[in-house]
């Protein structure tokens, strides 16, 4: 690509950023009017949306020019890190039940032993609800996230699909 064509080309990235931007900061300020709608409302969730999928994408080819920046150079490193390409892992347990079974008897029955083993919240509270109905509020709690600054409860967007099927609010 010529000089000529590279910088054409940055240009017209950095007006549609910008133009992204500016639609932005007009959707955020539309919404902050005394006379904002629904569709105001509802037209910010989509500029958000579009906004993330544009940060999605991105993010991705990103990612991808990187990876390729490292396969022809070699690690990049800095005082405190390394950047390098590997292979991306999860870890997962087989069989829950068995594992459970394995390190408990590894722990010579040693409950606390076996706790120390689990994640922070283990249990999934919606399944537990149902299985323990009116005991449940005896092992589990809602706890409403405080505002840093504020220190009041945090607030957000909760969405509720009442008039769908089995639907309800987020909790």
């Amino acid at each position: 690509m010529s000089e000529e064509c590279a910088t054409s080309a940055a240009s017209i990235l950095s007006t549609i950023r910008n133009a992204a931007l500016v639609r932005m900061e007009e959707t955020i300020e539309r919404l902050m009017s005394p006379a904002a709608t629904d569709e105001d409302f509802l037209q910010a969730l989509d500029t958000e949306a579009g906004m993330k999928a544009i940060v999605r994408e991105y993010s991705a080819r990103l990612e991808e020019a990187a990876i390729d920046y490292i396969n022809r150079h070699g690690p990049v490193e800095t005082l405190t890190c390394r950047f390098y390409v590997g292979p991306t892992k999860t870890t997962k347990c087989r069989d829950t039940r068995r594992a459970v079974d394995a390190v408990l008897q590894a722990c010579g029955g040693d409950f606390d032993r076996l706790m120390s083993c689990l994640t922070s919240q283990p249990l999934k509270h919606g399944e537990c609800r149902s299985v323990l109905g009116d005991e449940w509020g005896q092992h589990f709690e809602v706890i409403e996230r405080l505002d840093v600054k504020t220190g009041a409860p945090a607030r957000g967007i909760k969405r509720a699909l009442p008039n769908m099927p089995g639907g309800k609010e987020e909790e």
